[in-house]
């Protein structure tokens, strides 16, 4: 089995949760009482390595009409300059679009997946670069974040579990899947790396 179909095996069994779509976002979003306050306590994962997307109904355009918050740390992505220099680096037609119309704004892997996403959404301080969703006026969009970590693994084809298991463990093995997905399904625009 290659990497391209362990790719796609594991963006098919992600799990998925959706956020936004209000008037403002919850400070407490991501964190273990948010989960259990949304009823989505089963996909709280305390510290698994794994891959996530996130995933906007938002226009590139309108992401790169943004400017960065005077809220958001330093180590935050500057959405619309980023956004502004990936549309000119690889045209809308390279960038990452679903089939319903939403975008891949951002995937990445990480050794703790859960902590990662939190980052990426609540980012507040300087010592590592994220995201910082929270500190831009996006909550009326629709969004959601695809992750997949060590317990779905069961869940992928009996052949392709030890060989994804490998590749989990494994920054180097994580890095190649991350590439894979971006190779066959475009770069998310605010991906920097």
């Amino acid at each position: 089995m290659n990497i391209s179909n362990i790719t796609v095996s594991i963006w098919n069994n992600c799990e998925e949760i959706s956020f936004g779509e209000t008037d403002s976002w919850n400070e407490n979003t991501f964190r273990k009482k948010w989960f259990i306050e949304n009823n989505i306590a089963g996909k709280w994962d305390s510290g698994s390595p794994g891959w996530y997307w996130f995933i906007s109904s938002i226009s590139y355009a309108d992401l790169a009409k943004l400017t960065k918050p005077s809220t958001l740390p330093s180590s935050g992505c500057d959405f619309g300059s980023t956004s502004g220099e990936n549309i000119n680096t690889f045209n809308e037609d390279n960038l990452s679009t679903l089939n319903n119309g939403n975008i891949v704004v951002y995937n990445g892997h990480e050794g703790n997946v859960m902590s990662r996403i939190r980052t990426h959404f609540n980012l507040n301080n300087n010592r590592t670069g994220a995201l910082g969703i929270k500190h831009y006026p996006l909550s009326k969009y629709e969004w959601k974040v695809k992750f997949f970590t060590q317990n779905l693994i069961v869940k992928l084809p009996e052949g392709i579990q030890e060989a994804t298991r490998r590749l989990l463990n494994n920054k180097t093995g994580r890095c190649s899947v991350e590439s894979a997905w971006r190779a066959a399904n475009g770069w998310p625009i605010l991906c920097k790396e």
